[in-house]
């Protein structure tokens, strides 16, 4: 994200419009942008920016209740690009059926994707325990 690109989002002082910080949905998005800099390229400005007019929002209530937990864990936590894409789906499935309306079937694969891709790891996991107990490890390092 080159920091170029945050000029369009500043008035004429350089200063970030007011104008923009009630789009909670555009913010999220400039706040995401806003860890994408290039060497060199100094873009905090628009990551406090956002996460300061976010918190706000947040605090005194003008945001709808369900972008609330959304924020929330956006900036208690890593950017998405910078989380386990498996735990952001598995946030994204239990936000996405609280939802008046959402595809049944859509959401069923998502769960069984996701106890499918758990069910291997778990696998995967017993199968090292087993090696450790073996003494495998050692005797491969001993070699």
């Amino acid at each position: 994200m080159h920091a170029y690109i945050f000029r369009s989002f500043k008035d004429e002082e350089g200063k970030f419009k007011a104008e923009i910080s009630n789009d909670v949905k555009g913010m999220l998005s400039l706040y995401e942008a806003s860890y994408l800099s290039l060497d060199g390229e100094s873009v905090w400005e628009a990551n406090e920016f956002t996460k300061t007019h976010l918190m706000n929002l947040v605090k005194e209530g003008l945001m709808e209740a369900k972008m609330v937990g959304k924020v929330r864990h956006l900036l208690e936590g890593l950017p998405y690009h910078r989380s386990c894409c498996r735990l952001v789906a598995r946030q994204y499935v239990n936000t996405y059926d609280k939802l008046e309306l959402h595809n049944l079937l859509l959401l069923e694969l998502a769960k069984l994707d996701f106890n499918m891709e758990q069910a291997s790891c778990q696998n995967k996991l017993k199968e090292l325990s087993r090696y450790k107990e073996k003494n495998i490890i050692k005797k491969l390092y001993t070699c």
